[in-house]
């Protein structure tokens, strides 16, 4: 006989579960933040999140959007940043960022899991 029966860890699960979707999503968005080469400030204050579908527009939500996810949902999430020049920056084109920014964004969020 369980002491505790295996379906009542199912809400526990699933909240961890919430919990770690959603610290991914906010910690690459972070970092892509930290991580953007500044001149002006434009690319920086440039990166914006999508829920579902690519945005097209230059400027967006913020992590605001992925706090209010209803719990146990798990659409794909889009960090982006839509200037001409952004594309030049990830592939290096930038002596703050050599090596681009929204790779080594990713990989320090999932090094922190």
């Amino acid at each position: 006989m369980w002491m505790t029966p295996p379906n009542s860890f199912v809400d526990k699960v699933a909240d961890k579960l919430d919990d770690v979707y959603r610290k991914f999503a906010i910690d690459c968005y972070n970092n892509v933040q930290t991580l953007s080469p500044v001149d002006t400030g434009r690319y920086r204050n440039a990166h914006h999140i999508s829920i579902g579908t690519k945005s097209l527009n230059e400027n967006g939500g913020g992590v605001e959007l992925v706090l209010g996810l209803p719990k146990h949902t798990y659409p794909l999430i889009y960090i982006q940043n839509n200037l001409p020049y952004g594309l030049r920056l990830e592939h290096g084109h930038s002596k703050q960022a050599p090596t681009g920014v929204y790779g080594n964004a990713f990989n320090s969020a999932v090094a922190s899991l």
